[in-house]
């Protein structure tokens, strides 16, 4: 969860990372897309130490597991986390956090994108850093996003 807000990755790309998708003496993130390209994440000082602690532990679990898998995220009993777990958790979260609306992973990456905005991060390095092909699409998807929360908030 930390990581879809801190960093803006998609949920279908986190739970496609693996172990030796992470740099933890750089704190970056390699994510892989289709067609063989990868982008480089930062990962900052806020979820860098929670990444780290829980590779640790990871690590202790991914030799229990069998088959050996080098996926980063997994459930408890060795197979790979689903996008509908995630959304459930995070459902289970806003619902705990007394939240109004539902948090899902699309509202922690748009949340992403308007904070680092908001810090003075171009809307170019932006749209590169979260993956898309150009900035038109970027501002697109930011604008049908925003529509969306209109509604779900009427």
């Amino acid at each position: 969860v930390v990581l879809l807000y801190t960093t803006g990755i998609k949920v279908g790309e986190l739970l496609r990372l693996t172990l030796s998708d992470y740099s933890a003496e750089e704190k970056v993130l390699s994510v892989h897309k289709p067609g063989g390209k990868t982008r480089s994440l930062s990962v900052p000082e806020s979820a860098g130490p929670i990444l780290d602690d829980y590779i640790l532990v990871r690590s202790q679990k991914s030799k229990t597991c069998d088959p050996p898998t080098e996926l980063l995220f997994l459930n408890r009993d060795c197979s790979p986390i689903s996008v509908r777990s995630i959304r459930r958790k995070l459902k289970e979260y806003g619902k705990k956090a007394g939240l109004l609306f539902p948090i899902t992973p699309e509202v922690l990456r748009r949340s992403h994108a308007v904070k680092m905005l908001g810090k003075g991060v171009g809307i170019e390095q932006l749209a590169r850093q979260m993956g898309y092909l150009s900035v038109a699409a970027f501002k697109q998807q930011m604008e049908m996003n925003e529509s969306n929360r209109m509604k779900d908030e009427v």
